[in-house]
């Protein structure tokens, strides 16, 4: 059991690398406010803030946060109180709050320049989860369960208290006088981990089996690891990563390796060029993976805003994005702009006029002869400067096309291509949460 000094200086120890101030999210519960105590009281080089969140879908809600915000000005800390102003969901209210709190939290650290949030999961959260993702058939990355840092939207989330026990934050909090709210939701049966959380508490070694099932996600970690090692191994030899903006993957060699990198590698390609989050389902990415395995990939197959085509002549497959799901971005009158656009480019814009203009596909859009003998398909899912649904420039050329660009010289240029540095920051597990925030 960690002591009270042990416990002060896990958190030192975790926090010291930190290299600027940090926020930490305060429900009112033992283990955020156990938390928040030893922000306070362990001295360290950078200021935490404070953040807890009001999201309204519970009478209590209010309460707690004046409750945290009362603790942590009696601690002198920063507390700020984020309000969700929202239409409230009227069903799977535990969900929904919980996207909510995380949706302000990494707001307002964006918004604030805060590149760290901590949190207060603990052995008994962990212990939970893994039970929870066993039951629902979880692979690899999730059964390695939540991890002591993860970056979502790059924010850095931190778990400090990850290896210690809901007993022992309990018995610290005694021991330092600290008070909490119980959320008496915990104990609602209608909730898949207060089931489980149940569970442990009922078996007669609930404490070895929470200890063993903490061992067990690390064992796991270390062999994800391992597996992404190799995955990162196989990269330049089997995938292309081209300037269009698109993934070919070389059938030829690519079905030789073990379906475990083979499978990574399209399931990577995937989200790097659908810019998905997370994994897709496993059923629905192993029937197209078989489907091209077995050669019955016939036509253009559309998946995770993707477009996977079959090139028969050299025996690639080719992955390009769904051109239906680019999204258009504005851009204000009288701009210079460089902007990460559809996840895949860092480009820079130039809008010289007075009225604003769109950044959007090519799509069906004219191909100037520079771009038409090039993959059409990646070209039509190009960035290209538009106003009223006239052309004023594209990409990749240097001239000017007299018919389609008449309205000032507005130009955009591709300064970077992102596929393959998001493809490669999948391959690291802290990149390729599956906790959906817990």
């Amino acid at each position: 059991m960690y002591s009270r000094t042990d416990l002060e200086l896990l958190f030192k120890t975790k926090v010291q690398s930190l290299q600027g101030n940090y926020a930490i999210a305060v429900s009112g519960g033992i283990d955020s406010m156990v938390l928040l105590h030893l922000s306070a009281t362990c001295n360290t080089k950078f200021t935490p803030i404070i953040l807890t969140v009001n999201h309204g879908l519970r009478f209590e809600a209010a309460q707690e946060t004046s409750f945290v915000y009362q603790y942590s000005q009696n601690l002198n800390l920063k507390c700020h109180i984020l309000n969700w102003y929202g239409e409230k969901p009227k069903s799977n209210i535990q969900s929904s709050a919980r996207q909510i709190r995380y949706s302000l939290l990494l707001q307002w650290c964006h918004e604030n320049q805060i590149n760290y949030l901590m949190v207060a999961h603990q052995k008994n959260d962990q212990a939970e989860t893994i039970m929870m993702r066993l039951e629902r058939g979880s692979g690899l990355d999730g059964l390695v369960g939540m991890q002591e840092h993860t970056y979502i939207n790059n924010i850095c989330i931190l778990r400090p208290l990850l290896s210690v026990s809901r007993e022992e934050l309990i018995h610290y909090a005694n021991t330092k006088n600290i008070k909490w709210i119980y959320d008496v939701s915990n104990d609602n049966t209608k909730y898949k981990r207060t089931i489980y959380r149940n569970i442990l508490k009922e078996v007669d070694n609930t404490e070895e089996l929470i200890n063993r099932l903490y061992k067990t996600s690390i064992h796991i970690k270390r062999s994800l690891d391992c597996i992404l090692h190799y995955v990162r191994l196989a990269i330049d030899e089997h995938l292309e990563f081209n300037n269009l903006g698109f993934i070919k993957i070389k059938l030829n060699s690519f079905f030789r390796l073990p379906e475990e990198i083979s499978l990574r590698l399209f399931t990577y390609s995937i989200m790097s060029i659908g810019h998905k989050k997370y994994k897709p389902r496993y059923h629905k990415l192993n029937n197209i993976f078989q489907k091209i395995q077995n050669n019955e990939l016939t036509k253009p197959h559309t998946f995770c805003h993707c477009k996977i085509t079959k090139n028969q002549e050299d025996n690639t497959l080719c992955i390009t994005r769904e051109i239906s799901t680019i999204d258009n971005i504005i851009i204000g009158p009288y701009s210079k702009t460089s902007i990460t656009w559809d996840n895949r480019f860092k480009i820079y814009t130039n809008n010289p006029n007075n009225y604003s203009i769109t950044i959007s596909s090519l799509n069906k859009s004219y191909i100037p002869e520079n771009l038409k003998k090039l993959n059409r398909e990646a070209v039509r899912c190009l960035p290209i400067l538009k106003y009223q649904n006239k052309i004023l420039a594209y990409p990749l050329q240097n001239h000017l096309i007299d018919d389609y660009i008449n309205m000032g010289e507005a130009i955009i240029t591709i300064k970077e291509v992102l596929i393959k540095q998001n493809f490669i920051n999948l391959t690291y597990s802290k990149f390729i949460s599956r906790e959906h925030l817990l």
